[in-house]
């Protein structure tokens, strides 16, 4: 029998690799254990039909349906529309005829979306199709996620009636299983809500004649780690290079400063360091990286260079294993490091980096631009530099033994959806 899974939160068309490595996580997982499966994914554009991803060198075909969240139903595409055809019983949305015959629905909030930090309207569209889904009686996966912090009790409330409701849920990380525990409460059976790891820990690297194509032009990237000058590697983030106004201006460090100091720091302690700055989001919008890591390029001299963006988050992985250390703020990017044995530290801007990084045994290496002053986080992150040499061994057994545990919870998903 052909398993059929529908997919919600991880798609290819937000210009946000950290989103696009969560798709690719998932898709490696079911590419190993039920490759003939009939994989759903759902994303924000128009139109359905046949997509494609890379997973590694090897392409992995899906079907993908356009459900923007919005509630005009007179869109024809709208995720509006799905839930009226729910509600009337009409099959005119593609949508609605995958969710239908699902073995189960697999739903994951990137980042820290599976929250009310940022506004009402985000955690709504993440949780929409959770709600749906329940409402359809298919079985419902949270894969792994962060949940909560939730400001509003009304918002809560609405965590707490999904997770209650879904077949299986999995937290990412320690803290976060805790809040999955307590949403849950005491009259559920804990033994459906399971400790897990980021899926982007299982994000095949892209192969070497993919990674030269997008970077073979710029020169030094690819050099072999015994072939030339160490590289470093950092993620100028758009997000925060901006203001973070997001989290209601409470970063505490001017974090373009710190970037220009952690980066002079390195050039200063090695005279032949190469820094690649590397864009994990990318586009027009006014949080993409690309704009940030350029303008940090030019003003620090001819040993930093900005890499070309890339949509493949195979392909920025495999750049950033290529250095012995790397710094960043979105999160995805640092979990391409850590996932390869890449010694990182992080600039936090919300409780979602702590967990992750504890995970593997690196706590140490957060730095929390909500609580540091400008001199603290140069002064952590630069300690985490200085210590990447004896770090990387012990770093290597733990993403070994984190990337086991991210096959063996994929596992434990689709023996949920076959004997659905």
């Amino acid at each position: 029998m052909v398993l059929r899974l529908c997919l919600f939160g991880a798609s290819d068309d937000t210009g946000n690799l950290g989103v696009s490595a969560l798709l690719r996580g998932v898709l490696a997982g079911i590419a190993a254990r039920a490759p003939d499966a009939e994989v759903v994914v759902f994303d924000h554009g128009r139109g359905s039909g046949p997509a494609s991803a890379t997973l590694g060198d090897e392409p992995f075909e899906y079907l993908r349906v356009g459900a923007p969240y919005t509630r005009r139903v007179h869109n024809p595409e709208s995720f509006a529309r799905l839930w009226l055809d729910q509600a009337v019983g009409t099959s005119r949305h593609p949508g609605i005829r995958a969710l239908r015959s699902a073995d189960a629905v697999l739903a994951i909030a990137g980042g820290d979306s599976f929250a009310d930090i940022y506004g009402r309207s985000r955690l709504r569209s993440v949780t929409a199709p959770m709600e749906l889904s329940l409402d359809l009686h298919r079985p419902l996966v949270l894969l792994p996620q962060t949940y909560g912090p939730y400001r509003s009790q009304g918002m809560r409330q609405q965590a707490e009636r999904i997770v209650r409701g879904a077949s299986m849920g999995w937290a990412r990380d320690p803290r976060g299983h805790d809040v999955l525990l307590d949403l849950v409460g005491p009259d559920d059976d804990p033994s459906r809500y399971k400790l897990g790891v980021d899926v982007a820990f299982a994000v095949p690297l892209a192969g070497r004649e993919t990674v030269a194509r997008t970077y073979g032009g710029v020169r030094g990237l690819l050099a072999e780690p015994d072939d030339g000058p160490e590289l470093v590697a950092l993620n100028v983030s758009g997000l925060l290079a901006n203001g973070g106004q997001q989290f209601g201006g409470t970063l505490s460090a001017e974090y373009r400063e710190v970037m220009a100091r952690l980066v002079r720091h390195v050039l200063q302690a090695d005279r032949e360091a190469r820094v690649v700055l590397v864009p994990h989001v990318i586009g027009a919008a006014s949080e993409s990286d690309e704009p940030a890591c350029r303008e940090l390029a030019d003003e620090l001299g001819t040993r930093v260079v900005a890499a070309p963006p890339t949509a493949d988050p195979g392909v920025a992985k495999a750049l950033i294993a290529r250095a012995s250390w790397f710094c960043g703020a979105r999160m995805h990017a640092t979990i391409a490091a850590l996932s390869t044995g890449v010694p990182a530290a992080a600039i936090a801007y919300s409780d979602k980096f702590a967990g992750v990084f504890e995970g593997v045994g690196r706590g140490s290496a957060v730095a929390d631009a909500r609580a540091l002053d400008g001199d603290e986080l140069v002064r952590t992150l630069v300690d985490s530099y200085e210590r990447r040499h004896a770090d990387r061994p012990g770093l290597e057994r733990a993403a070994a033994a984190t990337r086991e545990r991210a096959r063996e919870q994929l596992d434990e998903v689709l023996a949920l959806a076959g004997a659905a």
